[in-house]
């Protein structure tokens, strides 16, 4: 009877999971029907914005559905770099390239990288702190994996337990990959880091209402 029980019970999970995928299938899949991400502010905490490309080369490589590429300059002259590299869910939501690739390619050694709290995130959520460094050249970058319009995720493991998550019950699985960097002049690597902290926390807010959309289609 134990092993008749058990064999039972197999057979029903089974089932359960199996009507489950059919069912997700055959709600329909999800396509983008607004990209807002350019809707984002360009005066932001006193920078004023000027959108900017990469060149055709590079987007071929990222292979995304859309780009934010800005500039940010404040009165003094200090610039924050803004890159967004959306992905919907038709493509996973996971970017294929990230920032530590890019710059060490680009000759930049990385002097420091950490996993921090995310300013102006929830308590568990993390992103990524890095100081890279190339001749007499230092940059501070932070990264992380926005997804779902509100989610700050640090690392790859992150996004594959939000994805399963999102995959199991049927919800749009997109995301983007979101850079800031800043120049870090000599002896202001303090200063550097709080401005560009405080860039985060405002984009953190601002993210939400200026994420794409997508709609379900069969």
């Amino acid at each position: 009877m134990p092993r008749m029980s058990a064999l039972a019970v197999s057979c029903a999970l089974l089932l359960a999971t199996g009507t489950g995928a059919w069912a997700i299938r055959n709600q329909g899949s999800f396509r983008i029907i607004q990209n807002r991400l350019g809707d984002l502010p360009r005066t932001l905490l006193g920078y004023e914005g000027t959108d900017d490309r990469f060149e055709d080369s590079v987007y071929a490589v990222l292979a995304n559905d859309y780009n934010l590429l800005r500039r940010y300059l404040d009165p003094t002259g200090r610039v924050i770099w803004l890159y967004i590299g959306y992905y919907g869910t038709s493509k996973g939501g996971r970017p294929a390239h990230i920032p530590q690739y890019c710059y060490t390619g680009q000759g930049f050694a990385i002097e420091e990288w950490s996993l921090v709290p995310a300013p102006g995130g929830r308590p568990s959520e993390r992103i990524n702190r890095m100081v890279v460094k190339r001749g007499h050249e230092r940059q501070l970058i932070l990264f992380w994996f926005h997804s779902d319009g509100d989610r700050m995720l640090g690392s790859g493991l992150d996004q594959n337990l939000l994805r399963l998550r999102n995959r199991l019950l049927g919800e749009r699985d997109d995301g983007s990959l979101v850079r800031l960097s800043m120049s870090i002049p000599m002896g202001q690597d303090r200063l550097v880091s709080d401005k560009l902290s405080a860039f985060a926390v405002e984009l953190r807010r601002l993210l939400p209402q200026n994420w794409p959309v997508e709609a379900r289609h069969r």
